[in-house]
C-alpha cells in the first residue's frame, strides 16, 4: 500500500490521471484550493457536477468540482500539502 502522493506519482508515470477527495487534514493544499474556488476570477476554470438521487427514503445531493487550472500543483509545491 502506498501513501496518496506515491500512488499519484505512479499513476502519472504510467500515463494515467487520478481523482482524490480533498479533506482539511492536508491544510496547505486545502487552503489553497479554497482560495482558488472563492476567487471569482477563476470561475471559468472550475467545472461543477451535481447529482440528486433518492436513496433509502432520503434525497441525496452530491457535488464535485474539477479545477482545470491546478494541473501540476503538486510539482510546483514539491508535494507539500
Amino acid at each position: 500500500m502506498h501513501c496518496q502522493k506515491e500512488t499519484c506519482k505512479r499513476i502519472v508515470k504510467g500515463g494515467g490521471n487520478y481523482v482524490f477527495g480533498l479533506k482539511e487534514n492536508q491544510k496547505l493544499l486545502h487552503d489553497d484550493v479554497v482560495l482558488f474556488i472563492n476567487d471569482k476570477i477563476n470561475f471559468e476554470s472550475i467545472e461543477q457536477f451535481t447529482t440528486i438521487e433518492k436513496n433509502g427514503g432520503r434525497i441525496e445531493k452530491k457535488s464535485a468540482k474539477r479545477l482545470l487550472i491546478l494541473a501540476g500543483y503538486m510539482q510546483k509545491t514539491n508535494g507539500r500539502g
